[in-house]
């Protein structure tokens, strides 16, 4: 019986804790150090971030600012795109280690949005900008990468 009554006043408490959390993250402002563990695609990786003494995780990064070419593309073209920017992205990734900066949560769940520096200082965002491989990105609607679906808009 004594269950029955605290039942009801569990659920009112574990519904005030849950409106009591905010609806989203403060971005975290970093520096975060991180190692590379592999490329995923031109404007994604996957690090291993050092975020306490001795506690690291794995998670992808999506790059703040910028948009690749997807590797599973529409077309023949921007699959072509995506592989070079993969290539190009891995060319200065290898050479990590990283720092992360106003790390956000990202719309897919399990990645992050975030600034990302070479231990040199190097913005991966502005130097993939440089190749002409991926076009700057603010977060809105994608533009398509293959030639025939951009004369169709």
């Amino acid at each position: 019986m004594a269950h029955a009554a605290i039942r009801p006043f569990l659920l009112v408490l574990a519904a005030a804790a849950l409106a009591a959390l905010p609806a989203s993250a403060e971005p975290l402002p970093g520096p975060v150090a991180a190692t590379l563990v592999r490329v995923v695609d031109g404007d994604t990786i996957r690090i291993e971030a050092l975020v306490w003494i001795d506690l690291r995780v794995e998670v992808l990064v999506r790059i703040r600012g910028i948009d690749a070419p997807e590797l599973n593309g529409q077309c023949p073209e921007e699959r072509a795109q995506a592989e070079a920017a993969s290539v190009a992205l891995a060319a200065i990734a290898l050479d990590g280690p990283f720092r992360l900066f106003q790390i956000d949560d990202d719309k897919y769940f399990g990645r992050v949005v975030a600034d990302v520096e070479t231990a040199s200082g190097v913005s991966l965002a502005e130097w993939m900008l440089t190749t002409g491989l991926v076009r700057p990105y603010d977060g809105g609607a994608r533009q398509p990468w293959c030639p025939q679906l951009i004369g169709a808009l």
